[in-house]
């Protein structure tokens, strides 16, 4: 039974190194996050093109705002990205009517259809911090390792 516990752990472990989103440090973070553009190391985009995504993320408290960010880590500095006009406020991209001010302790799904802006840098494997801010503070954030082509 022990081996069957530590052979668990380390898939465990495994999968969740290899998976191409990750948490943010010391920020809540997404139940799930899936996009037909992201395989099991990165998500692949195209500038001009369209990001396709859905993240899952339950708040204990209500958010007046829901303000999208992107942040690139490229050579270890951070860039931010421009967002498309339009796609900057998530609250207009919650699922199943759900606006803001959003409800508490109420899975939230984040629909994200955005076009990613032609004046976006082209990197390969980069960390991109996204996330959700209400008063600059960020609400829920996810790492996800992308190629912007």
């Amino acid at each position: 039974m022990m081996k069957f516990i530590i052979a668990l752990t380390f898939l465990l472990i495994v999968s969740n190194v290899s998976a191409f989103w990750g948490p943010c440090a010391g920020v809540p973070s997404p139940e799930w996050v899936t996009s037909p553009l992201c395989d099991a190391v990165r998500c692949t985009v195209s500038r001009g093109g369209t990001l396709v995504a859905q993240a899952q993320y339950t708040s204990p408290r209500s958010h007046n705002e829901l303000i999208v960010r992107f942040t690139a880590f490229l050579l270890g500095l951070p860039v931010v990205l421009p967002s498309s006009p339009g796609f900057e406020d998530a609250c207009t991209q919650l699922a199943n009517g759900i606006t803001c001010p959003t409800p508490a302790n109420v899975p939230l799904i984040w629909d994200m259809n955005s076009p990613i802006p032609t004046a976006v840098p082209a990197f390969d494997n980069a960390s991109v911090r996204v996330e959700l801010l209400e008063n600059n503070q960020s609400v829920v954030c996810a790492m996800v390792t992308a190629r912007i082509l």
